[in-house]
């Protein structure tokens, strides 16, 4: 009786490259926000903390976009299966990677301008207009799935930095 359930489940999910170029995605947009951050913040670490110190708060910083990363990937991964299939299943990373984007873009542009809303607003105008081109005109989603594909690359590189991170978290605490 319950394997039906757990194979119409399956089913409904995309495949596994498309789970992991989609999981690329959402660790290089992490990824990328916690380097600027850190960047933004390194001039005062450096003229106050030992350069372990500045290790040690960087990667508490990638631990936790490992995991947030993981968190929102599961997110969408599980609203595949409560979805109806046309929403997500169907054309997965174009429509995932869209709405992944705007959720950040609005966390980020609200992080930077809260006291301005016209600049965040116009650009949300100009993002929601530029997702609808996106889902309108095949060229530019295969364009979108083919660097997906490449993206892919780097975010290895940003998994394994994560990883050494949480590593390097757990060596400062248990010491």
């Amino acid at each position: 009786m319950t394997a039906k359930p757990i194979q119409a489940a399956q089913s409904r999910l995309p495949s596994k490259q498309k789970a992991y170029e989609f999981f690329s995605f959402c660790i290089f947009l992490v990824q990328t926000w916690a380097i600027y951050s850190l960047l933004r913040e390194m001039p005062s670490l450096l003229l106050r903390y030992t350069v372990w110190d500045i290790v040690g708060a960087a990667s508490y910083t990638f631990a936790f976009t490992l995991l947030e990363s993981l968190g929102l990937f599961a997110i969408f991964y599980l609203l595949t299966i409560l979805l109806p299939a046309p929403i997500l299943k169907d054309e997965f990373i174009i429509r995932a990677v869209l709405i992944f984007f705007l959720i950040n873009y609005l966390a980020m542009a609200f992080l930077l301008t809260t006291d301005q809303i016209l600049p965040w607003s116009a650009g949300l105008v100009g993002l929601l207009g530029l997702g609808y081109f996106i889902v309108k005109y095949k060229k530019i989603r295969s364009t979108i799935a083919g660097g997906m594909d490449r993206l892919s690359v780097l975010a290895t590189i940003y998994l394994v930095v994560d990883i050494l991170s949480v590593l390097i978290v757990l060596v400062r605490n248990l010491s």
